[in-house]
């Protein structure tokens, strides 16, 4: 691959630090359990709903490895929007850059939106028996393509970790706010809380921000572009139509048949389409 589009992504080889904007001053609470084990074997997975802000993580993971002195250039960053063949190629355009030993040199290799890529899980098994040395961490949108194709062929590789929308907690604190607030202002911030959807990017915006946020970039994205084209799904309608009867009744029971039976589908259909919306964070 193209040697300008890892020293692009990778800019702390030649500053030794991570641009401010990729930065929150703000670290989740999930950023502590992280660093705990990034000198561990295992790979770690960090896996969550679109937007929560799991390349801002791992971007704070690699600037605490630069503050910890880790050496810059052995930390490798690849995002899969762009697009690779193969993790070989990956690694052997890294290691001709960066004339590294991938068998000697400990290596910190982060993967973003690792289920683009094809047979992904079956690739990096290869490299982690392989290299002991190199760490992976490795993220993506959607739990089904990071966790169930990991249980046979990643077991006993990975630790997972799921990134939430934000807590109460954690949403009063990137207000800058302390928690132990009179209860009527806490009643009020709950309710901009809930409004909010524990979205960092949208905290402060207007009502018609935040519903158009939710719907074009989170919503939209996930079941017309992230499910269609991993999955081949193509009534799209229906799945938006479950989502709709889902998230306006909170709380209900769902019976597979009377669903399948009031929107004219297949039991079977309704049960995947819901468990592909359950999956995906959406429900």
């Amino acid at each position: 691959m193209k040697r300008e589009i890892l020293e692009e992504f990778n800019s702390w080889w030649f500053t030794g630090k991570i641009p401010e904007e990729l930065l929150q001053k703000y670290r989740r609470t999930l950023f502590k359990q992280v660093i705990d084990s990034i000198n561990k074997r295992q790979i770690n997975s960090i896996v969550g709903l679109r937007r929560t802000g799991k390349t801002t993580l791992i971007f704070q993971i690699i600037d605490r490895l630069l503050e910890e002195k880790v050496e810059k250039t052995n930390i490798l960053y690849f995002n899969f929007d762009e697009y690779v063949e193969s993790l070989d190629e990956l690694l052997n355009s890294y290691k001709e850059i960066q004339r590294k030993e991938l068998r000697e040199d400990k290596v910190y290799i982060f993967l973003d939106e690792i289920q683009k890529l094809n047979n992904w899980e079956n690739q990096i098994k290869k490299l982690y028996d392989l290299y002991p040395k190199i760490k992976f961490v490795v993220s993506g949108s959607e739990s089904l393509f990071v966790t169930t194709k990991t249980k046979e062929t990643l077991a006993g590789r990975i630790y997972e970790f799921l990134l939430k929308p934000l807590s109460f907690k954690e949403f009063i604190e990137i207000k800058g706010l302390q928690t132990n607030l009179p209860e009527t202002r806490l009643r009020i911030l709950f309710a901009e809380y809930i409004e909010n959807g524990g979205f960092p990017e949208i905290i402060g915006k207007s009502k018609e921000e935040r519903k158009e946020y939710v719907k074009s970039v989170v919503l939209d994205k996930i079941i017309f572009k992230d499910i269609v084209k991993l999955f081949g799904i193509k009534d799209t309608d229906t799945l938006k139509h479950l989502l709709e009867i889902i998230s306006t009744n909170p709380g209900m029971y769902l019976e597979y048949q009377s669903l399948a039976q009031e929107l004219g589908k297949d039991r079977r259909s309704i049960k995947s389409y819901i468990q592909l919306l359950n999956e995906s964070f959406l429900i």
